[in-house]
């Protein structure tokens, strides 16, 4: 049909619909709201209890903190692990998700398993 309707030949939800978009609006709207408040709960909270403590006694406290010998050699140690592991684990998740896309070893729900642990 040009320029109409898509063709719908019963059964089931009309074409060009998704699970997700069948759902009724107060439903969707439900869940998205508990996602965020669920990762707002696990992300932005200990951030702003992390924040209000190192800011408690004030900014000069903090600063003199961040600036001691041995908080910035921590930060550096940081910094350089982070420069060094994050590279490597792009590449170990590439590889990996190359191999377990194009060949189907024995196991591979296993590895997979393996691969998508935190």
């Amino acid at each position: 049909m040009a320029g109409g309707a898509p063709l719908h030949l019963g059964g089931g939800a009309p074409a060009g619909t998704t699970r997700a978009t069948r759902e009724p609006i107060l439903v969707r709207g439900l869940l998205i709201g508990f996602t965020v408040l669920f990762l707002g709960g696990l992300l932005v909270l200990p951030l702003l209890v992390v924040l209000t403590e190192a800011f408690a006694e004030g900014v000069r406290t903090w600063a003199a903190a961040i600036t001691d010998p041995e908080a910035r050699s921590a930060i550096a140690l940081t910094l350089k692990t982070a420069a060094v592991v994050v590279p490597v684990n792009a590449l170990f998740g590439l590889c990996a998700a190359w191999a377990l896309g194009k060949f189907r070893p024995r196991g591979r729900e296993l590895w997979i398993t393996l691969v998508d642990l935190p």
